[in-house]
């Protein structure tokens, strides 16, 4: 089985974001809206968070790439 997020930890996850991340999350659903109408205000939230949540992870694992790259060569 997957992980689950309760209602909880998802609520947290939506207040830790910043003003750029919500203004992703605008944009994505925006775009969503107006290409697919009423879809896009259903899809739009949540492949916008999906979108956030994937680059801070992505941030986050680039970050640990560096730390290991820069450790590695410094030995």
């Amino acid at each position: 089985m997957g992980a689950t997020m309760t209602l909880e930890t998802f609520r947290q996850s939506l207040l830790s974001f910043s003003i750029a991340e919500w203004a992703v999350v605008a944009v994505v659903v925006i775009s969503f809206v107006a290409v697919t109408t009423t879809v896009g205000f259903v899809m739009g939230p949540i492949v916008g968070y999906s979108v956030v949540m994937l680059s801070r992870r992505a941030k986050r694992r680039g970050t640990a790439f560096e730390a290991e790259k820069s450790a590695s060569t410094t030995k």
